[in-house]
């Protein structure tokens, strides 16, 4: 921890988090934002790393069928939490705190195992849920109620500030993660392997973090929960289907793709997006928490500071994002090649594709959280619901016209030109926002 806590301070002195519009914000957003940014950047560089040697290991079939199961451990957490971790990010007395983080418990665990089941059932009687077999899509529904968990937990941290731990908290199943794949992979388990480590990575994360959060918890009043629930019904309107349908949306490709398209493409897709989420994944990750409970806090006192620190943190997204996607598509690929073997050649067709996408995502990455503190939740719903249809429309006309390129071509700028249509809507809205409440 002593070397951690080194590194951290490094980072914070860093000239971009000396700047003015920070410090203003005081020095717990900064150090907040910086602790969690450094313990993401060190986990993804494990995960990363350690994601492109067991991707030529295990070889391409096997990485698509673990990014299927990934697919589905990732929708079903969205759908079980009922999106009650963005609600203890908004709550202030302590008791309303434990009282909901203790109820997320129950319900996410209630509503998974239920789902899980429901799929399982359907499956059995022969209609197929996924490519995944019922073993695999039972281990889903367990890796999902662990994730569902780590995001409360991850939650209740923010909201006590104690960023730190969660920092930990992605070193420790960072590293779990990939040693228990590489384990697997000298074990000769190369069917289950990468997802036998994801799901103890996630376990052990989920282990650590009660360390933490244990104290929270205590047995919920249904009547103080129902008050919560109504006070931020709106989460409950529109931002839960909305993150419903966006993880759907950003999800189901690979399970859609896996029916139409041989494997080893799938594969390929699959190292291909996650090689260009990566760093988009940790800018919003590191960023979004934090600036979701600080907006929360200056959207009526200071609401031009909300919009000036909205943009300024769009234009610093968009400009890192740029820069690596450029050198994705040079120096990258031409590592990529040389790296892979005959099987992965169609990165260097899917990397260009698919970066027109990771630039229009990372403008919008940082501002949708806003609309969630200015009561514009039905942006987000709206747009959810024509990335789903994009999704939709991009498999149909790959699957019309054979061609696994023209669905990732029509997924890519497709959702491309959506993502930047939301982020004009929504910078508008929030410029109106500032104005009115400040007048």
């Amino acid at each position: 921890m002593p070397k951690y806590s080194v590194i951290l301070r490094k980072l914070q002195n860093l000239r971009i988090f000396q700047h003015p519009v920070f410090q203003k914000f005081s020095t717990s957003y900064a150090k907040g934002t910086i602790s969690l940014f450094a313990g993401l950047s060190l986990s993804r560089v494990i995960l990363a790393l350690g994601g492109l040697v067991l991707a030529r290991w295990y070889g391409a079939e096997h990485f698509a069928v673990y990014s299927v199961f990934l697919s589905l451990a990732m929708i079903l957490p969205v759908i079980g939490n009922l999106r009650l971790e963005q609600m203890l990010l908004l709550l202030q007395p302590r008791s309303d705190i434990r009282n909901l983080f203790s109820f997320t418990f129950l319900i996410s665990t209630l509503i998974i195992s239920v789902i899980t089941l429901g799929m399982w059932v359907i499956q059995k009687v022969g209609f197929q849920v996924s490519n995944l077999n019922t073993g695999w899509l039972f281990l889903s529904g367990v890796g999902a109620i662990f994730f569902a968990w780590n995001l409360n937990q991850q939650a209740v941290l923010v909201k006590l500030s104690k960023y730190k731990y969660m920092a930990a908290a992605y070193l420790v199943g960072a590293v779990v993660t990939i040693a228990a794949q590489i384990l697997f992979y000298m074990l000769d388990n190369q069917e289950g392997g990468l997802i036998y480590g994801w799901i103890l990575g996630v376990v052990a994360t989920a282990i650590f973090l009660a360390f933490f959060t244990a104290k929270e918890i205590k047995i919920p009043q249904i009547p103080a929960v129902k008050s919560i629930l109504n006070a931020q019904r709106r989460i409950l309107y529109f931002t839960l289907p909305s993150d419903i349908i966006h993880t759907v949306a950003n999800n189901i490709l690979p399970i859609l793709l896996i029916m139409f398209f041989p494997k080893q493409e799938v594969g390929v897709f699959a190292l291909a997006y996650k090689i260009l989420t990566t760093p988009l994944f940790l800018i919003t990750s590191s960023v979004s928490q934090v600036f979701l409970r600080k907006a929360a806090e200056l959207k009526d006192q200071k609401p031009w500071m909300l919009h000036r620190l909205t943009m300024r943190l769009t234009l610093y997204a968009t400009a890192v994002m740029a820069l690596f996607v450029l050198l994705a598509n040079t120096i990258g690929l031409y590592f990529l090649l040389w790296f892979y073997d005959s099987e992965w050649n169609s990165l260097a067709l899917f990397i260009p594709i698919l970066s027109v996408l990771i630039v229009a995502r990372s403008v919008s990455a940082v501002i949708l959280p806003v609309t969630l503190v200015i009561n514009k939740n039905h942006y987000a719903l709206y747009f959810n619901c024509t990335l789903l249809l994009i999704n939709l429309l991009a498999i149909y006309l790959g699957y019309i016209y054979s061609s696994f390129t023209i669905a990732l071509a029509a997924f890519s700028l497709l959702s491309a030109l959506a993502y930047l249509v939301l982020m004009i809507s929504v910078k508008s809205s929030l410029n109106r926002y500032s104005h009115r409440v400040a007048a």
